[in-house]
């Protein structure tokens, strides 16, 4: 008696189903509309059909004895269409799932439930994902427009930021100030508008006898802007983090000299005060092993150092496994340059060292004929150049990874320094001789499909060995000055 209270409580609950009133709809929540899921059920269990040929057959229900026969009807034929409903309606039941709408698609409809339990939400998708009846189950998630700075000079100037899909990546992650990134390089100036509220500390590691923590060369403020330039605030230019934490460690004087002990304190640092990348867009022929020395126990803690490969200019060479510190196996990897058609920078050094590629400008003749179409426009020294100024080099290009493995970082704190560089590798663009190359590395980097595939990977582990991208060559120098080229 009491299995068949339940079969006549379904039958009942059936009945309602089949005549029920519109459906209400929530707020938004989260990235996931109301708790929702869409659900498309296979073709012969279509709950539209079914509804039809159930309300369209056997005795009409006009009194509660036509609705008796009807019951009777249900369980002495065994009528499929109707056990099938009653399944439906069953599980809907076990799971807490309230069904809000339902949408032909194809042969068969697209059913919108609301889990009751937001908390049951992830065991509810899995268990209608894994249902024989239904062909999938998805959230019904929230689609934003893409998301697309208003900064006076992205729409027509910032060519890169298009050319690796930032806006895409933006859609996904747009940065966290909690991803702290140190910037080695000529200081930064805190008080350029489109700078000075992501500069969170500033050190001057100069030596050049006077305390200054300010860019004096405008080098430095120059990568900032690439990194993490203030976005969608109406002026200026975008940067690839909209939200983010600068160190500005200034190593430079005026002279552009840069000293081996002030690049090793600015790497403690940074070490030591949160960093977890660090830019590197400086070089020289040679080898120094106390800064090689620093790199390696920022590489203990899992601190990420991004350095230029190079330019093929006075001091330094086309080739990149003799420029430092780019060619230090393993702890660092080294950026070459690509033009606005993904093309080989004409001046960017190549070598087995060379990692991956990323905009860093192509100008035709020197750089002196630097144009919006080719070079990288970022923030500069606003008392000498204006707010913004155009360069290229393949010190241009390092900060382009910088900034995407910072939102990388956003979505997924928990990534090793190996599993990021396995994912540059995999979402990277393939350019040149197929595979990895001497000239673009793994391909030209690309910040949508890093940052998603950053989002959907797990944390703790490596998925691939090193491999080409990670030459070295031997230490013949240490200590001392450096005559260090901004590359």
């Amino acid at each position: 008696m009491v299995k068949k209270s339940s079969s006549l409580l379904l039958v009942a609950a059936l009945l309602m189903v089949m005549f029920s009133g519109k459906p209400v709809h929530g707020a938004k929540a989260g990235d996931i509309h109301n708790s929702e899921i869409l659900v498309k059920y296979k073709a012969d269990y279509n709950p539209v059909k079914l509804k039809s040929r159930v309300s369209g057959a056997g005795p009409k229900v006009t009194s509660l004895s036509s609705l008796a026969n009807r019951v009777i009807s249900i369980f002495s034929t065994g009528n499929s269409d109707e056990q099938k409903l009653l399944q439906i309606l069953s599980t809907e039941k076990k799971l807490g799932i309230v069904p809000l709408s339902t949408t032909k698609l194809g042969n068969s409809a697209l059913v919108q439930y609301k889990v009751k339990d937001p908390n049951q939400y992830a065991s509810r998708l899995r268990a209608l994902s894994s249902d024989a009846r239904i062909q999938y189950a998805e959230p019904n998630y929230i689609l934003k427009p893409m998301a697309t700075p208003d900064d006076e000079f992205y729409a027509d100037k910032q060519w890169s930021l298009k050319k690796i899909e930032a806006d895409k990546a933006w859609d996904i992650t747009k940065g966290k100030s909690d991803v702290k990134i140190a910037i080695i390089d000529t200081g930064i100036l805190s008080t350029n508008k489109d700078l000075k509220s992501h500069v969170t500390d500033q050190q001057d590691f100069g030596d050049c006898g006077t305390v200054n923590v300010e860019d004096q060369v405008g080098h430095g403020s120059h990568i900032a802007g690439v990194i993490g330039a203030l976005t969608n605030n109406q002026i200026g230019i975008a940067g690839l983090n909209w939200e983010t934490s600068l160190l500005g460690l200034k190593v430079g004087c005026e002279t552009g000299d840069f000293t081996a002990l002030g690049i090793v304190k600015a790497t403690n640092y940074a070490v030591e005060h949160g960093a977890r990348i660090i830019n590197m867009s400086f070089g020289y022929v040679g080898f120094d092993q106390a800064i090689a020395d620093a790199i390696a126990e920022a590489a203990k803690k899992d601190i990420l150092v991004v350095a230029a490969a190079g330019n093929d200019m006075p001091g330094l060479s086309a080739n990149s496994e003799e420029i430092f510190p780019g060619n230090i196996a393993n702890n660092v990897i080294a950026i070459s340059a690509t033009g606005p058609q993904d093309e080989f920078a004409t001046y960017s050094s190549s070598g087995s060292n060379v990692f991956l590629s990323a905009p860093g400008g192509n100008p035709v003749g020197d750089t002196d004929t630097c144009t919006d179409a080719d070079c990288i426009l970022s923030t500069a020294l606003s008392d000498s150049d204006g707010e913004y100024m155009l360069l290229s080099g393949s010190s241009q290009a390092a900060p382009h990874v910088v900034g995407v493995v910072a939102l990388m970082l956003s979505v997924n704190p928990s990534l090793t320094n190996q599993q990021i560089k396995d994912i540059l590798q995999a979402s990277a663009v393939d350019l040149g001789d197929k595979g990895w190359d001497s000239k673009f590395g793994w391909g030209r980097l690309n910040a949508f499909k890093a940052v998603q595939q950053a989002r959907d990977a797990g944390g703790g582990g490596s998925t691939t060995t090193p491999g080409a991208g990670t030459g070295t060559v031997a230490p013949t120098s240490g200590g001392g000055t450096v005559a260090a080229t901004l590359t």
